[in-house]
């Protein structure tokens, strides 16, 4: 796994072939795992159906999602067709665009409690072909330009 921040993604190359990138706001590459979902993420639980699960998470979700959804929504991030709190596997992702196979996934401070989950799960997601990456949720009530041009960039590489 790397880890990038929005500085080396804005002035490097990214097309490095890794399958899970996570893209930090600082000026230095950070040496950790991902952080994991604790709550709304993750494995489906309990007795609802994956539907019921799906649309629970939508209603209750954060605001760094609120917002990163309103700018990819209907085909608004250059035409790419994103979709919300997706079923994959034993998993609910945050936001997919399948046409590229990217899993954009947004981590709350609660997420750096369950590190080895979380790479469980990434690497599922990877042995299904989907690349992963993700950003803190204060990153995208802070620097949702920045994000947008780091999910754009990729993007484009994968197309």
């Amino acid at each position: 796994m790397h880890f990038w921040t929005l500085d080396q993604v804005q002035g490097d190359d990214i097309s490095s072939g890794t399958s899970s990138w996570h893209v930090l706001s600082t000026t230095k590459p950070v040496a950790y795992s991902s952080p994991s979902p604790l709550m709304g993420e993750g494995r489906g639980e309990g007795d609802i159906s994956t539907n019921q699960r799906a649309r629970q998470l939508r209603l209750n979700s954060t605001d760094a999602e609120k917002r990163l959804w309103k700018r990819l929504r209907a085909f608004q991030l250059d035409g790419f067709y994103f979709r919300r709190q997706v079923s994959m596997g034993p998993y609910f992702v945050d936001f997919v665009c399948h046409k590229v196979r990217l899993i954009v996934e947004l981590d709350g401070g609660q997420h750096a409690l369950c590190v080895d989950y979380d790479q469980q799960r990434t690497d599922w997601l990877n042995r299904q072909g989907y690349n992963v990456i993700r950003f803190w949720n204060n990153e995208v009530m802070e620097n949702i330009e920045g994000v947008l041009l780091t999910i754009r960039t990729y993007l484009f590489e994968a197309k």
